[in-house]
């Protein structure tokens, strides 16, 4: 009886989230298809030898380490930051205007603010990966239309100055999309967390400062750079190490959902 109403509760969530961010997915669709049109449209014409993994590169490799000189000048990565910006603000609403709305309802009915909550939990990090998919779908069908699939590592290295030759398959999905995608995971959650402390746009002001912090400075405290493919410390000097931000991302979520528990099984709402 607990786990279906559990799984009710997910249902529902994955529902009404879906209805409540309808006009979010679109705009997020139109990113997807701006930057993946713009993407292939311009390797096509300047490295036409690159193909779906260079242009995948192209728009969520980040900046490599931010170095301070007298005549640097600091710039956020468009592409990079758009896609992950909009996630943030995807994810970041729909929990708490469920909670002083009809969530009230179903926290009643759920008996279990426990599990209300982590429904919400579970609700995000379902929406981040469905985000990943969604964005991956795009650039695949602009890809199947304008550009080429195959990638030579060789024209990666001349283009793009990335040594494919350093990276096992695993290694390659690993820092291409786990960690990426591990990390976004983790900042949503730890976003939602503060969400339930202070409110769901300090919970989103938050991840965005934390977002250009991460690009300035290169720290395996500040997880943005775990977002960062050209930041792996195979790729730059300095860099991150993929198996200690996927540890980090796990320790990091862990604490935030049994944190944010902890406070909301306290909280007064009703």
């Amino acid at each position: 009886m607990n786990r279906r109403i559990f799984a009710n509760l997910i249902l529902y969530d994955i529902r009404k989230g879906f209805r409540e961010n309808k006009i979010k997915w679109i705009v997020g669709v139109f990113i997807f298809v701006f930057f993946s049109f713009i993407t292939v449209s311009d390797f096509s014409v300047n490295s036409p030898e690159l193909g779906f993994l260079a242009y995948f590169t192209n728009i969520l490799q980040g900046m490599p380490p931010y170095i301070k000189t007298d005549d640097s000048v600091f710039t956020i990565p468009v592409s990079w930051f758009l896609f992950y910006a909009f996630l943030f603000f995807m994810v970041g609403f729909y929990p708490l205007s469920d909670l002083y709305g009809a969530g009230k309802k179903t926290l009643i009915l759920s008996g279990s603010r426990f599990k209300w909550l982590w429904s919400k939990y579970i609700w995000t990090l379902i929406n981040v990966i469905m985000y990943y998919a969604a964005m991956i779908l795009v650039l695949a069908a602009v890809t199947c239309a304008i550009g080429k699939w195959s990638t030579k590592p060789d024209d990666m290295l001349m283009e793009m100055g990335i040594d494919m030759q350093r990276f096992s398959t695993g290694n390659e999905v690993i820092v291409w999309l786990i960690l990426p995608m591990l990390c976004a995971c983790t900042i949503a959650v730890v976003q939602l967390t503060i969400s339930i402390f202070a409110g769901a746009i300090a919970g989103y002001i938050v991840s965005i400062v934390y977002l250009v912090v991460s690009v300035y400075w290169v720290s395996p405290f500040l997880m943005g750079n775990y977002l960062m493919i050209i930041r792996n410390n195979r790729l730059c000097a300095g860099g991150m190490d993929a198996a200690a931000g996927i540890i980090s991302c796990i320790i990091v979520m862990v604490v935030s959902i049994v944190s944010g528990s902890v406070y909301f099984n306290r909280k007064n709402i009703l």
